[in-house]
Parts: structure tokens; C-alpha cells; sequence
């Protein structure tokens, strides 16, 4: 297999491991509660930039140590996944929507116009957090496994970076796919956007709780 070929595996891993189930659920609680595209697309970014962040520092000390990851670790890392879907999905469906109402005034008479506006309690910090957990789970080990097995140091380098690449443009992709229906109804049809943001919870807490009862006890994390 030459170079080419071996990053263009990369970039395909890095989009496949983006769109992976657990991943869009947690972005999908972040873009449940965001009423801008720029914000939305910007979540899906930096949550990839955590992701490839982690990968590099990790793919570094395979690269030069050709250190490998014991499979206790890998199980324990997605278990982690899990709880955080847990709490994102909970967080998500205990938001609460705030009424503004702006006062104008017409010659000698005063209007009130009542609008909602979502909490958005996190920041790109927490996107970054996020995607910093997600970095080793699912195909992100399995990125690394291949990193143990390139011989150069440059190559290594340059597969994470494409995978990296990969995962960031597929993620800002589905968070702003995700956010389209949320940002719709946002104004005219307020609750329609408050049970986007409950099914967004939901789906994110069932899939926490599959995750942990899938590492715990079919991969027998607890029996390790």
C-alpha cells in the first residue's frame, strides 16, 4: 500500500468514525439548543478539533514509543462515552426556554412582543471537551492500532492530520444538518423546537445506557 493510498484510508476512517452513532448524539445536543447556523457549524468544528487534538497526542506517543493501548483502556474509554451521552441527553432535556418581551412604542402607544429564547448552557469549550473524549472511542482506536504499524514517523503524522481533517468536515456537515429544523421552528413554532431538543435528549440517554451495558457487560469490562 503506498502513502496516497494509505491517507486517503485516513480520511475515510476520520468521516466514518465522525458520523458514527454515539458521535451524533452528542453533537446533536448541542445543536438542539443553538439557533445559528455559524454557531452550529462552528460546534461541529471545534468538537473536531478536540477530537483531532487528542489523536495527536496519543498517535505521537504510539509513533515514537510504538506504545500500545491495552484493551482495558479502550473499553474503559468508551464506557466514558457512554456517561457523557448520559449527562449531554439529560442536560439537554431539563433546558429551559426563557420569554423576552421587547417594548416599542407607535405615537402614543406602547407594543410588547414576547419572544423565546434557549438556554445554551455550554460554550465551544464544551465541544471541544466533547470531542476530546470521542477521540480513542469507536474507530479512533482503530486509527491508532494502524498508526502502530506505519513504520514512518512523517506518514504517521500525516494520517492522523487527514483523518483528523476527515472527522472535522463531516461533523461541522451534521451539525448543521441537524441544526436546520431546530433553527426553522425556532421563532414560529416554539414547541416544536422544545420536542426536537427532548427527542435529541432522549436518544443521546438511551444510546448512553446501551453504551455502558454493551463495555460493562457483553465486552465484560467489569470481568477485565
Amino acid at each position: 500500500m503506498n502513502v496516497f493510498q494509505l491517507l486517503s484510508i485516513g480520511f475515510g476512517l476520520g468521516i466514518k468514525h465522525a458520523i458514527e452513532a454515539d458521535h451524533v448524539a452528542a453533537v446533536s445536543t448541542f445543536s438542539a439548543r443553538t439557533h445559528s447556523f455559524r454557531r452550529s457549524i462552528m460546534t461541529g468544528v471545534v468538537w473536531g478539533i478536540g477530537h483531532t487534538f487528542i489523536l495527536i497526542l496519543v498517535g505521537t506517543i504510539v509513533l515514537l514509543l510504538h506504545f500500545e493501548i491495552p484493551e482495558k483502556i479502550n473499553l474503559g474509554l468508551e464506557f466514558g462515552v457512554g456517561i457523557m451521552l448520559i449527562y449531554l441527553g439529560v442536560r439537554t432535556m431539563r433546558m429551559k426556554d426563557e420569554i423576552h418581551a421587547h417594548t416599542h412604542g407607535h405615537e402614543n402607544t406602547q407594543h410588547a412582543h414576547k419572544h423565546y429564547h434557549t438556554r445554551e448552557p455550554h460554550g465551544y469549550l464544551s465541544s471541544f471537551i466533547v470531542g476530546s473524549v470521542h477521540g480513542l472511542a469507536g474507530s479512533g482506536s482503530f486509527m491508532i492500532v494502524i498508526l502502530g504499524n506505519i513504520q514512518d514517523t512523517i506518514t504517521g503524522f500525516l494520517y492522523i492530520l487527514i483523518f483528523g481533517l476527515g472527522s472535522i468536515g463531516a461533523m461541522a456537515i451534521m451539525s448543521f444538518l441537524i441544526s436546520i429544523p431546530v433553527i426553522v421552528t425556532s421563532q414560529a413554532h416554539n414547541k416544536i423546537e422544545y420536542y426536537i431538543r427532548i427527542i435529541s435528549g432522549l436518544i443521546s440517554t438511551v444510546l448512553g445506557c446501551y453504551i455502558i451495558y454493551e463495555i460493562g457487560f457483553v465486552e465484560g469490562l467489569f470481568l477485565l
